[in-house]
């Protein structure tokens, strides 16, 4: 049995589940690949794509709660309870 990944525990990732991983790379032009890693915390959106992120969650999303992925996804991170994030709803 597989562990999920603490990246998608967070407000953002539980979004990109919630939005569906293969609809949202289409839309953004970007590969799964890609977004797994923005998940992980081993990169973050650009600026442009972060922009299409926020428009897309109808304002579900900030750009604070998407740049603060890098540190939440992090297994040593106890800032999972600090999240700058509302509500996981599409």
């Amino acid at each position: 049995m597989h562990r999920r990944p603490s990246g998608w525990d967070t407000h953002f990732g539980r979004w990109v589940c919630t939005y569906g991983t293969s609809e949202l790379a289409e839309t953004l032009g970007v590969t799964r690949h890609a977004l797994y890693h923005w998940i992980a915390g081993r990169r973050s959106p650009t600026a442009d794509r972060a922009l299409q992120i926020v428009s897309l969650s109808h304002g579900r999303l900030s750009l604070d709660c998407i740049y603060h992925q890098r540190e939440l996804a992090s297994p040593s991170s106890q800032a999972q309870a600090e999240t700058p994030c509302e509500s996981t709803s599409r």
